[in-house]
């Protein structure tokens, strides 16, 4: 085998594992956390985060594996290096409307156009050190509703992402070879199918059948059951071949 995944514990009992035993070790990390503080934690009730393992081309390593946890209610993202434990933010994007492509500075100049929520909003949901996000400006200031991503980020193209319900294979064109324009650039609604493409299409459902179809294929036949049951044990055999070599020996 070229790559075996070890499980968390087994990362922890060898202390030693490549970038999916990291990956997948914070992602579950980040999903107990954000679990504990939706059910026990005050003011976190309302707050949908969830946190996926994201396989993409990063620089200078190549080929990595980093946690992408996700705000569903704004749609803000953290991108986590699981091994430098660097975090990269990545507000949420909308793709330019017709109009907005006829006159590009069009949302910039309708009072009416939806902007991204305060910091104040998203921090309450993403609250970690790494972001990038803008401390909450003045009222009625012009940066009071925006928020700034990462300024780089290593990432230039991203492949699949998965969790413990699905996986998902990236629709979406690369952008610019500058790493926080990639990320900006796409959506990370995985429910988007223009977007996002999953292996599973019934989700955690379809993925549980295929489970217990599996292991109902690599069962034995019912047919064989019985004579399976009636089969001498190993050491009932080989007592059985004894007693037939010292019955050969005294005929002789």
């Amino acid at each position: 085998l070229n790559d075996i995944w070890c499980t968390d514990q087994e990362f922890l009992n060898f202390q030693c594992g490549d970038w999916e035993e990291h990956a997948i070790l914070l992602c579950n990390y980040f999903n107990y956390i954000d679990s504990y503080r939706k059910e026990y934690v005050l003011g976190y009730s309302t707050s949908i985060v969830k946190s996926y393992c994201v396989k993409c081309d990063g620089l200078p390593e190549g080929e990595i594996w980093m946690v992408m946890r996700r705000d569903c209610v704004t749609g803000h993202c953290e991108f986590w290096h699981a091994v430098r434990g660097e975090c990269f933010f990545v507000p949420c994007w909308s793709p330019p409307t017709f109009m907005d492509r006829l006159c590009p500075h069009r949302a910039s100049r309708d009072p009416t156009a939806p902007s991204l929520p305060s910091t104040a909003e998203s921090s309450s949901a993403l609250a970690t050190d790494g972001g990038t996000a803008t401390a909450p400006a003045a009222a009625g200031s012009p940066s009071s509703t925006k928020l700034q991503a990462t300024p780089f980020s290593p990432v230039q193209r991203v492949h699949v992402v998965f969790d413990s319900d699905n996986v998902w294979a990236n629709l979406q064109r690369g952008g610019s070879r500058e790493g926080t324009a990639v990320l900006h650039n796409m959506s990370f609604d995985l429910d988007d199918r223009a977007s996002w493409r999953p292996l599973f299409q019934g989700g955690r459902e379809e993925l549980r059948r295929l489970s217990m179809a599996g292991q109902r294929a690599q069962a034995p036949p019912s047919s064989l059951l019985p004579s399976l049951r009636r089969a001498p044990s190993a050491k009932a055999a080989k007592s059985s071949l004894a007693a037939a070599g010292d019955a050969g020996k005294g005929g002789t």
